[in-house]
């Protein structure tokens, strides 16, 4: 990532990016500073191409789905507590698309996981005109079939507001995918958004959050990076001085968890939010 500009630019986990030898998804959520270059951890969404589509990547509209968010985040975050890098599984990355592509219709001769959320463009679509960020709104919550899934946090309201559309399309897709979704068909699929599982749930999820174990480790790029983790419920934040720049949370299906070495603390630095 070279950034020429005079201000930091914000990237965010799971964005995916298009082109090169092969399309990549962030590996979590990373502050370019200034007049810097910097090497970021990415992982392969395309398995089935090693050529040129074009000399550099371009961000597309998508995010990798909520599902595969979730699994990333905890294997980048077992990799830095193991090693101290920020890798993926990769071999279980490109396993999740492929068996959703096989679930949605939607198999590519590279393996593309672009190709899913094309296929279903048009329900995508409508997801993302349903949800609007509210005035003063600076993160989103999202549930599937009433059962909440994870939420996305930010210091600032414009930054919800510009990244809502990506967060919404990788929560959408998992919609879709879900039993009694649209499946092949992403015409109509069941809702998603915090009401569903109702206010309790993510209160309860904040709650359990603030109490989870904490991890500090340099950050990629500017600031610290967080790690997060608790019975059912694995994340990350980024923070940046006395802020929390972004935060992302999910439940997870396997409850286990194992602690580490590393030094462990808890979220108890306060937040300052900026409205603009």
């Amino acid at each position: 990532m070279v950034n020429d500009c005079d201000e930091r630019v914000l990237l965010l986990d799971g964005e995916e990016l298009i082109g090169a030898k092969q399309n990549r998804v962030l590996n979590l959520t990373i502050l370019v500073g200034s007049k810097s270059t910097i090497v970021i951890p990415v992982s392969c969404v395309e398995a089935g191409r090693w050529s040129h589509a074009t000399p550099e990547f371009r961000p597309s509209k998508s995010s990798f789905y909520a599902a595969g968010r979730a699994m990333k985040t905890e294997h980048v975050s077992s990799s830095l507590r193991s090693h101290g890098s920020r890798h993926s599984n990769q071999g279980a990355v490109w396993d999740s698309i492929a068996e959703k592509a096989v679930r949605m219709a939607a198999a590519s001769p590279t393996s593309a996981m672009s190709e899913i959320f094309t296929r279903h463009e048009t329900g995508l679509a409508d997801y993302v005109k349903a949800f609007a960020a509210a005035p003063g709104q600076v993160g989103a919550a999202f549930s599937i079939n009433g059962k909440l899934i994870g939420m996305d946090l930010f210091d600032c309201t414009a930054t919800l507001a510009k990244l809502l559309p990506k967060l919404v399309r990788s929560y959408a897709l998992d919609a879709i995918d879900a039993p009694g979704g649209a499946g092949a068909d992403s015409s109509a699929a069941g809702g998603i958004g915090p009401a569903a599982a109702g206010k309790g749930a993510v209160e309860d999820l904040l709650q359990r959050i603030a109490a989870a174990t904490v991890e500090e480790f340099k950050a990629v790029g500017e600031g610290q990076d967080l790690r997060f983790r608790a019975a059912g419920l694995t994340g990350a934040a980024l923070a940046d001085g006395d802020r929390i720049v972004h935060l992302c949370a999910f439940q997870l299906q396997n409850h286990s968890t194992q602690e580490g070495h590393s030094p462990i603390t808890h979220f108890s630095r306060p937040s300052a939010r900026r409205t603009h």
